[in-house]
């Protein structure tokens, strides 16, 4: 596995721009990744993932820094090991995760379920995240510097060169993971709203591109979530130019779908979709 980001869906309505990216990073990462308020992120699940396909995971291919910088005061480290001490770095990072795996399968073995027994394993994890945004200028900024944790850098310049090089399409409806077709199907336009939230959701579990899902599956798996009050993967699609703009994290004229649901700001009120525009 590498570092790498992948635009699902880029938009632009009155020459603002919304983008949604499929992303791939160290789960270590993932903490200072959700310190950016003004994305909006779905990620991969330690809980939602059998333990024993992580380890597998894990086993096989384990996260291991490719930079090891050496040790200084502060939160930058000094210059690159190199030699026998880089050598040695990397053998004690590769036991540590082989013996991180034995441990999680000795808490499987013993029946210890797996919102326990994968944390064992998440230092030399992979992880996916959804990640949609108008604001980027903040995150890069702070995030592509020499000041930035190295890895977290990595993943940033793949980002940012994933944006350059996409062309957003003009439209006032923000749907990630929905096919053409399903874009122009004679369902509501809520529902497609939900569907792409659910698709959103999904990589709590695995990634995936949508392109073999089926639409009213995911309705019904939409409903589900609102019905558990589950309202993050509704932050992702997002409606432009209709009815009046709505503060939110993104940027007017954008809003996010989550807030057209009715009850969004109780996770128990929250039912069913009212934007029907």
């Amino acid at each position: 596995m590498q570092t790498k980001a992948t635009v699902i869906t880029d938009s632009i309505h009155e020459g603002v721009r919304i983008t949604t990216l499929q992303i791939r990073f160290p789960r270590f990462i993932l903490a200072e990744l959700n310190t950016h308020g003004l994305l909006a992120k779905s990620t991969r699940s330690t809980r939602a993932v059998p333990t024993k396909k992580l380890i597998r995971e894990v086993w096989s291919t384990p996260f291991v820094p490719s930079i090891w910088p050496s040790m200084q005061a502060g939160m930058q480290g000094g210059p690159p090991l190199q030699g026998w001490r880089r050598a040695a770095a990397v053998a004690v990072w590769l036991l540590a995760s082989k013996l991180a795996c034995a441990l999680a399968y000795a808490l499987v073995a013993i029946g210890v379920h797996k919102q326990h027994a994968g944390r064992i394993l998440e230092p030399f994890m992979w992880t996916d995240s959804v990640v949609t945004a108008t604001e980027w200028d903040n995150f890069f900024n702070l995030r592509i510097s020499p000041l930035a944790q190295p890895e977290f850098s990595s993943l940033a310049k793949a980002m940012r060169f994933e944006l350059f090089a996409s062309v957003p399409a003009e439209t006032k409806y923000h749907l990630p993971y929905l096919t053409y077709a399903e874009r122009s199907c004679d369902a509501q336009l809520h529902e497609k709203f939900e569907v792409s939230a659910r698709r959103c959701s999904q990589v709590s579990y695995s990634p995936h591109d949508g392109s073999k899902a089926d639409f009213y599956k995911d309705l019904a798996k939409a409903h589900e979530l609102l019905d558990n009050g589950h309202m993050s993967p509704f932050e992702h699609p997002a409606l432009a130019g209709v009815g009046e703009y709505i503060p939110n994290k993104f940027r007017a004229p954008w809003v996010q779908h989550r807030k057209h649901i009715l009850g969004e700001e109780n996770a128990l009120g929250a039912r069913r979709s009212v934007a029907q525009a």
